[in-house]
């Protein structure tokens, strides 16, 4: 328990570091390695808090992008993870396209063990 306070307090000390945020995509990482730690620590709000800030300071990284997805995808929120899955689609950058087709995988499997249906604009996985 002790080494979460202090992993907390570390990453929240980075989140304020001036020189880091000269750099606005690398201090989206910053964020971003604070909601996955957060996602792992299981404090949903604090990790979906981190990840947002995170994809507002960058929101052209594909890699801030598919941890967003994967979080909200195993949160359940379909509906939002598909508007993050349709913008990382868009980007098409082809480092992750092996990733975004599992991400869409996740993302149908999901749909339909809620009996809903995708947008008309998404591809099949």
């Amino acid at each position: 328990k002790i080494l979460f306070g202090d992993m907390d307090k570390l990453l929240m000390n980075a989140t304020t570091d001036r020189k880091l945020m000269r750099d606005p995509c690398f201090y989206a990482s910053v964020w971003n390695v604070l909601g996955v730690y957060r996602y792992r620590t299981l404090d949903i709000p604090g990790s979906l808090e981190a990840m947002n800030k995170s994809i507002q300071l960058c929101p052209s990284s594909p890699k801030v992008r598919e941890n967003f997805v994967s979080m909200l995808l195993d949160y359940g929120d379909t509906d939002y993870a598909g508007k993050q899955l349709a913008i990382l689609r868009q980007m098409g950058d082809i480092r992750t396209l092996g990733d975004v087709r599992d991400l869409e995988q996740r993302y149908q499997k999901l749909l339909a063990e809620k009996g809903a249906k995708p947008p008309a604009d998404t591809p099949k996985p």
